[in-house]
C-alpha cells in the first residue's frame, strides 16, 4: 500500500501547476496582480513575436534607406 502512494505522489505534484492554471482559467479575475489565462498567455506570447517581427523589418527599412541616401550621395557630382 505503501509504495502504491510513493508511485502516485510524484505524479499528482507534477499535476499541480496544470490544476493551478485551470483555475486561473475558471476564475477570469480581472484584478491587476491576476496570472493570466491561458488565452491571455498565448495572446501575449503571438503579439510579444509580431512585435519583434515589425522592429527587425523596421530596422532593416531604416538600414537601407540610409544605404540608399549614401548612394545617392555618392553618385551624385559636387557642383562646386
Amino acid at each position: 500500500m505503501l509504495g502504491a502512494a510513493i508511485q502516485i505522489l510524484p505524479k499528482s505534484l507534477a499535476a499541480r501547476p496544470w490544476v493551478r492554471q485551470s483555475k486561473i482559467d475558471a476564475a477570469c479575475d480581472a484584478s491587476p496582480d491576476a496570472t493570466l489565462t491561458t488565452a491571455e498567455r498565448q495572446e501575449l506570447i503571438a503579439l510579444s513575436r509580431e512585435l519583434r517581427q515589425a522592429k527587425q523589418e523596421r530596422d532593416m527599412l531604416a538600414k537601407a534607406t540610409a544605404w540608399f541616401a549614401h548612394k545617392s550621395e555618392a553618385d551624385t557630382p559636387s557642383t562646386r
